[in-house]
């Protein structure tokens, strides 16, 4: 932290009366800190508490203040993130600019949003223009639906200034291994096109080297302070940034929100039938319910007095809620219009209305305290990603799912590369070179160095050294992935900001005092 004070000459007692109080403030300061159980590593401020790393534990902590700092350093974060969005999606030459252009596959906005995105940090990664190519876009009119969308921007805002012409379609070049790495050693083409990681894995059995489990880390470290998963909180930011609704959306999003009488505390489920019942396990209202009644169970034995037990439904199946109502009689369902639950045939789901109403369910389902969802299904995971985005401050796990764990389209651990963890018990050294490890202890460039000892070997930020650690010692947060420096970019944010966020880092969860 540094201050920086400019004194006119001849003022030496103001001088040392401010050098005083300066030295005072700094001594205070390490005091709180050293109560808070707070250590320091360059710029950046981990607090350690019992399992929940980046976060005071409750008897330390000032929840007032520290909410209003969480919620300004994710203000903060997410406008550089878009301003870097902004600069690479609006380059001063459309003609020249290097582009990665992503097509649309014949899928549900869920599966191919997330392709989008996929194909976004592909292209945040080698500093190139995202194009999305949507001749064969599920919700084009008359490509599936006669009631399709006419133009992407008719529902969304545009997400380039550039546009993709015939010429740059014919020109652009699919993706191979040769392309693979930086740019500045190889010759790359201008427009390079994406395929899903799917075909790639067929066709090249290989992916770009970007499909690790990873984040810009200089983004990381500073999440990871208020975020429970920070992976969800940066694929979530890429996600909002593709579907920014129109001006109209947002109203009818809004309208919606006052319409359905939407409030927290809430629960958001989401029940998806129709095609899902040849896709994944399918799960019973009860097996739903449960959760929420776990959920709400464990807020009144932590003494919250929920007076009405709210839940948030988002089904294509309109049967389910005169099941639910009847049955849990306890619970107050919010849900859209039984006439706007549709959804159930493939030509309504591909149409423009129902798109329409999926962005309103995936953006409430996002602004609830608390998720049920099936993880197995892109809807699930984008409206926990959402959800992320759009509150401050997320201390522990804000969902449930019934069957897969939370993953992400694209991206898989790589064995191979450096890895970041973190501590997860105390683990003293025993050896000359261990180091001791505390909880919440964040641990870079990890590598493995014993597989039959299960054997790590990192750099502890805490002690700021290198030593090895037992396996069983920590748990596994991201692989390293060495992206491109955007700090100058950053520099222009003071003088380009123009980001009102109005979209995220508003809410906070009651689901964050069940610690």
């Amino acid at each position: 932290m540094a201050t920086l004070f400019h004194f006119k000459k001849g003022n030496d007692k103001f001088k040392l009366l401010c050098f005083i109080l300066l030295a005072a403030s700094f001594l205070y300061y390490g005091f709180q800190k050293s109560k808070a159980g707070a250590f320091q590593f360059d710029d950046l401020q981990v607090l350690i508490i019992g399992s929940k790393a980046g976060f005071q534990n409750k008897s330390t902590m000032n929840t007032s203040s520290l909410i209003a700092q969480h919620r300004e350093e994710c203000i903060q974060m997410v406008k550089i993130i878009r301003h870097r969005l902004d600069y690479l999606q609006n380059p001063q030459d459309c003609l020249n600019a290097k582009m990665v252009l992503c097509d649309s596959r014949k899928a549900g906005m869920g599966s191919t949003l997330h392709h989008w995105v996929y194909c976004l940090i592909y292209a945040y990664s080698l500093n190139r223009t995202l194009i999305l190519d949507l001749h064969n876009w599920s919700y084009l009119k008359n490509l599936i639906s006669p009631d399709g969308v006419r133009r992407y921007k008719d529902l969304f805002q545009p997400i380039s200034k550039c546009q993709l012409s015939i010429r740059d379609r014919k020109s652009a070049v699919v993706w191979s291994k040769a392309l693979d790495g930086n740019e500045s050693t190889i010759k790359a083409p201008r427009i390079i096109t994406i395929p899903s990681p799917g075909i790639l894995s067929e066709q090249f059995h290989t992916l770009p080297s970007i499909s690790h489990y990873t984040m810009p880390t200089d983004l990381f470290y500073k999440a990871v302070q208020f975020k429970y998963n920070p992976m969800a909180w940066w694929i979530g930011i890429l996600a909002q940034y593709i579907i920014r609704p129109s001006h109209h959306v947002k109203q009818f999003i809004s309208q919606s929100r006052i319409d359905l009488g939407f409030q927290s505390p809430i629960v958001g489920v989401h029940i998806r039938r129709t095609d899902k019942k040849f896709e994944a396990k399918m799960f019973q209202v009860s097996q739903y319910m449960k959760k929420v009644d776990e959920f709400y169970n464990q807020l009144a034995k932590n003494q919250f007095n929920v007076k009405v037990r709210r839940v948030f439904i988002a089904t294509d199946d309109p049967k389910l809620i005169k099941i639910l109502k009847q049955a849990y009689t306890n619970y107050t369902f919010i849900h859209p219009p039984i006439s706007q639950l549709t959804a159930g045939t493939y030509t309504s789901r591909y149409s423009a209305v129902h798109l329409k109403y999926f962005l309103r369910d995936i953006y409430l389902l996002a602004e609830c305290d608390y998720l049920v969802v099936t993880m197995s299904s892109n809807v699930g995971s984008l409206a926990y990603e959402l959800h992320e985005v759009l509150h401050h401050t997320t201390r522990n796990q804000h969902y449930i799912s019934l069957d897969d764990n939370y993953h992400i389209f694209g991206l898989t651990a790589n064995n191979n590369s450096f890895i970041i963890l973190q501590a997860i018990k105390h683990c003293p050294s025993k050896m000359p070179n261990d180091i001791d490890l505390r909880i919440g202890d964040l641990l870079d460039n990890c590598k493995i160095v014993s597989k039959s000892n299960k054997t790590y070997y990192g750099y502890s930020f805490r002690l700021k050294k290198y030593g090895n650690f037992h396996q069983t010692c920590v748990k596994y947060l991201i692989d390293y992935h060495n992206f491109l420096n955007y700090t100058d970019v950053d520099m222009t944010l003071a003088y380009n900001n123009t980001h009102s966020l109005d979209d995220a880092c508003l809410k906070t969860s009651i689901a964050d005092q069940l610690l």
